[in-house]
Protein backbone atom coordinates (compact mmCIF):
# COMPACT_ATOMS: atom_id res chain seq x y z
CA UNK A 1 0.00 0.00 0.00
CA UNK A 2 1.24 3.48 -1.41
CA UNK A 3 1.99 6.04 1.86
CA UNK A 4 -0.80 8.35 -0.19
CA UNK A 5 -3.45 5.84 0.68
CA UNK A 6 -2.81 5.71 4.03
CA UNK A 7 -3.34 9.63 3.84
CA UNK A 8 -6.30 9.73 2.36
CA UNK A 9 -8.17 7.25 4.43
CA UNK A 10 -7.33 9.98 7.57
CA UNK A 11 -10.22 11.63 5.38
CA UNK A 12 -13.05 9.68 6.56
CA UNK A 13 -12.57 10.33 10.75
CA UNK A 14 -11.89 8.73 13.61
CA UNK A 15 -14.41 6.13 12.96
CA UNK A 16 -16.99 8.36 14.69
CA UNK A 17 -20.19 9.13 13.14
CA UNK A 18 -20.76 12.09 10.97
CA UNK A 19 -23.77 14.51 12.13
CA UNK A 20 -26.96 13.57 10.28
CA UNK A 21 -29.68 15.68 8.96
CA UNK A 22 -31.72 17.96 10.44
CA UNK A 23 -35.24 18.66 9.99
CA UNK A 24 -36.30 21.83 7.63
CA UNK A 25 -37.84 23.64 10.89
CA UNK A 26 -34.52 22.87 12.80
CA UNK A 27 -32.65 24.96 9.11
CA UNK A 28 -35.11 27.49 9.46
CA UNK A 29 -34.19 28.48 12.97
CA UNK A 30 -30.70 27.72 11.97
CA UNK A 31 -31.35 30.28 9.68
CA UNK A 32 -33.22 32.79 10.99
CA UNK A 33 -31.09 32.69 14.40
CA UNK A 34 -28.08 33.71 12.84
CA UNK A 35 -29.21 36.20 10.13
CA UNK A 36 -30.78 37.56 13.27
CA UNK A 37 -27.70 37.55 15.23
CA UNK A 38 -25.25 38.64 12.63
CA UNK A 39 -27.68 41.66 11.91
CA UNK A 40 -27.54 43.18 15.58
CA UNK A 41 -23.66 42.67 15.09
CA UNK A 42 -23.36 44.37 11.78
CA UNK A 43 -25.56 46.96 13.03
CA UNK A 44 -23.89 47.85 16.11
CA UNK A 45 -20.64 47.93 14.40
CA UNK A 46 -21.86 49.99 11.57
CA UNK A 47 -23.05 52.77 14.30
CA UNK A 48 -19.59 52.51 16.25
CA UNK A 49 -18.11 53.11 12.98
CA UNK A 50 -19.85 56.55 13.00
CA UNK A 51 -18.74 57.54 16.43
CA UNK A 52 -15.18 58.66 16.04
CA UNK A 53 -12.48 58.05 19.07
CA UNK A 54 -9.98 60.93 17.76
CA UNK A 55 -8.37 58.93 14.70
CA UNK A 56 -9.76 56.01 15.64
CA UNK A 57 -13.12 54.25 16.10
CA UNK A 58 -14.51 50.65 17.31
CA UNK A 59 -15.04 46.99 16.16
CA UNK A 60 -16.69 44.73 17.09
CA UNK A 61 -17.78 42.92 13.99
CA UNK A 62 -14.61 40.21 13.08
CA UNK A 63 -14.45 37.50 10.48
CA UNK A 64 -14.81 34.60 12.93
CA UNK A 65 -18.31 35.75 13.87
CA UNK A 66 -20.01 34.25 10.71
CA UNK A 67 -18.17 30.84 11.82
CA UNK A 68 -19.88 31.55 15.66
CA UNK A 69 -23.31 31.83 14.11
CA UNK A 70 -23.08 28.60 12.36
CA UNK A 71 -22.15 26.47 14.91
CA UNK A 72 -24.11 27.97 17.54
CA UNK A 73 -27.03 28.05 15.65
CA UNK A 74 -26.40 24.90 13.60
CA UNK A 75 -25.09 22.84 16.37
CA UNK A 76 -25.89 24.40 19.85
CA UNK A 77 -25.50 20.97 21.27
CA UNK A 78 -22.09 21.22 20.85
CA UNK A 79 -19.83 21.65 23.81
CA UNK A 80 -17.29 23.79 22.11
CA UNK A 81 -19.81 26.36 21.72
CA UNK A 82 -21.54 26.94 24.91
CA UNK A 83 -21.25 30.43 25.75
CA UNK A 84 -18.41 30.15 27.89
CA UNK A 85 -16.25 28.81 25.34
CA UNK A 86 -17.46 31.35 22.70
CA UNK A 87 -16.34 34.47 25.14
CA UNK A 88 -13.68 32.83 26.70
CA UNK A 89 -12.09 31.39 23.43
CA UNK A 90 -12.09 34.44 22.03
CA UNK A 91 -10.34 36.70 24.74
CA UNK A 92 -7.43 34.38 25.05
CA UNK A 93 -6.89 33.96 21.32
CA UNK A 94 -7.10 38.39 21.16
CA UNK A 95 -4.85 38.41 24.41
CA UNK A 96 -2.40 35.94 22.56
CA UNK A 97 -2.44 38.45 19.31
CA UNK A 98 -2.45 41.33 20.76
CA UNK A 99 0.78 39.83 23.10
CA UNK A 100 2.30 38.15 19.68
CA UNK A 101 2.29 41.80 18.32
CA UNK A 102 4.64 43.00 21.17
CA UNK A 103 6.92 40.66 20.02
CA UNK A 104 6.32 41.44 16.07
CA UNK A 105 5.60 45.16 15.37
CA UNK A 106 7.96 47.37 14.48
CA UNK A 107 6.13 49.84 16.75
CA UNK A 108 7.32 47.46 19.83
CA UNK A 109 10.37 45.04 20.08
CA UNK A 110 10.01 43.64 16.53
CA UNK A 111 12.12 40.87 17.50
CA UNK A 112 9.64 38.03 15.34
CA UNK A 113 9.44 38.57 11.67
CA UNK A 114 5.16 38.55 10.80
CA UNK A 115 5.19 35.25 8.91
CA UNK A 116 6.10 33.27 12.31
CA UNK A 117 3.75 36.00 14.47
CA UNK A 118 0.61 34.99 12.26
CA UNK A 119 1.05 31.06 13.14
CA UNK A 120 2.02 31.18 16.56
CA UNK A 121 -0.61 33.34 17.66
CA UNK A 122 -3.29 31.04 17.58
CA UNK A 123 -0.71 28.14 18.33
CA UNK A 124 -0.55 29.39 21.48
CA UNK A 125 -4.34 30.47 22.22
CA UNK A 126 -5.04 26.67 21.19
CA UNK A 127 -2.51 25.54 23.77
CA UNK A 128 -4.59 27.89 26.26
CA UNK A 129 -8.10 27.42 25.20
CA UNK A 130 -7.41 23.43 25.84
CA UNK A 131 -5.68 23.68 29.05
CA UNK A 132 -8.58 25.86 30.09
CA UNK A 133 -11.29 23.80 28.82
CA UNK A 134 -12.71 26.68 26.32
CA UNK A 135 -12.10 25.57 23.11
CA UNK A 136 -13.71 27.15 20.52
CA UNK A 137 -12.46 27.07 16.95
CA UNK A 138 -13.63 30.23 15.79
CA UNK A 139 -11.85 32.01 17.77
CA UNK A 140 -8.57 31.27 16.51
CA UNK A 141 -8.93 33.45 13.85
CA UNK A 142 -9.29 35.92 16.39
CA UNK A 143 -5.72 36.41 16.52
CA UNK A 144 -4.91 36.10 13.05
CA UNK A 145 -7.27 38.91 12.27
CA UNK A 146 -5.79 41.52 14.36
CA UNK A 147 -2.17 40.57 13.57
CA UNK A 148 -2.94 40.39 10.21
CA UNK A 149 -5.26 42.93 10.12
CA UNK A 150 -5.66 46.34 9.06
CA UNK A 151 -4.57 49.68 10.75
CA UNK A 152 -8.08 50.34 11.53
CA UNK A 153 -8.20 47.62 13.27
CA UNK A 154 -4.64 47.31 14.59
CA UNK A 155 -4.84 50.96 16.17
CA UNK A 156 -7.47 49.55 18.47
CA UNK A 157 -4.64 48.14 20.66
CA UNK A 158 -6.34 46.07 23.97
CA UNK A 159 -9.81 47.57 23.09
CA UNK A 160 -9.52 44.67 20.74
CA UNK A 161 -11.05 42.31 23.60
Amino acid sequence: SHWWWKYLKKFRGQKATPPGKNTWQFSLWSFFGSFIGVFIISSVNRRLKEIEFGDYYLVILINSMGAVAAMLFAAPNSPVVQPRNIFGGHIISAICGLLIDYLSSPDHLHVLPEWVAIPLAPTFAILFMSKLGLIHPPACACSIIYLAGRPAIKNLGWLYL
